[in-house]
């Protein structure tokens, strides 16, 4: 048995069965207005994913909040894994900080002119500006050791 509603019977909530479904056949959108929503299991002991009016959305697994919303962006809980990360910031400067010991399994690939720059005040640098290929220590002594420097 289906509840219908519209002219058409645009909008349909019925069980086929196996699954509970909301069909929205007018090819709108489907509009849920409230101030806070939760979704949880059907135990009601776990949420799934919530979100509240003028503050944050939170996705959670096992219970557990992986992601949520905040002013300036988003906040994880736990591991990013991607399949590619594009950073952009204001005027197309981007950054990235990073917490702990970061390790690249493939090329890290800097433009002309682009620097790494190592030290709370980048003291070394290493880049390459289109012709040649610098490395500028800003501060102190610059240390090669090595078994063979060719």
């Amino acid at each position: 048995v289906k509840a219908t509603f519209g002219d058409s019977s645009d909008f349909q909530i019925y069980h086929d069965g196996a699954d509970t479904i909301l069909n929205n056949r007018a090819g709108s959108k489907l509009e849920l207005q409230t101030n806070q929503f939760r979704v949880k299991n059907q135990a009601d002991n776990k949420i799934l994913f919530s979100a509240d009016d003028g503050a944050n959305v939170y996705l959670y697994f096992n219970n557990a909040e992986k992601l949520k919303t905040i002013t300036s962006g988003i906040d994880v809980t736990g591991t990013v894994v991607a399949d590619g990360l594009d950073v952009s910031g204001h005027a197309g400067i981007g950054s990235i900080t990073v917490a702990g010991i970061s390790t690249f399994s493939d090329n890290v690939r800097l433009l002309d002119n682009d620097r790494l720059q190592i030290g709370n005040s980048q003291d070394l640098e290493l880049f390459h500006n289109g012709t040649n290929s610098h490395i500028r220590n800003n501060n102190g002594i610059l240390v090669l050791n090595a078994n063979s420097l060719l």
